[in-house]
């Protein structure tokens, strides 16, 4: 995949579930506390999962399925990068 496609990837699956709006939301502010412009790898796509993981609820479940996304795609070095 390329850097990009990390980022369309949570961006879709966000707005899919949450709306438009809200998921762009949810996608700025993520991307914002973690200090990422983009997604680049399996690997940040993880990290973000984690961050979204615990907004709860609908948003929540989405991160997990970004998570479960990232070690299908080859994120390796979970425990190091989880915040």
């Amino acid at each position: 995949m390329t850097p990009s496609s990390w980022s369309e990837v949570a961006l879709a699956k966000l707005s899919n579930v949450l709306g438009k709006a809200k998921g762009e939301e949810v996608f700025a502010a993520t991307l914002r506390e973690l200090g990422l412009v983009q997604l680049s790898s399996a690997d940040d796509l993880y990290v973000f999962a984690q961050q979204v993981i615990k907004l709860g609820g609908f948003a929540g479940a989405v991160g997990a399925l970004l998570s479960v996304h990232s070690v299908i795609h080859g994120a390796t070095d979970r425990s190091a990068n989880a915040p």
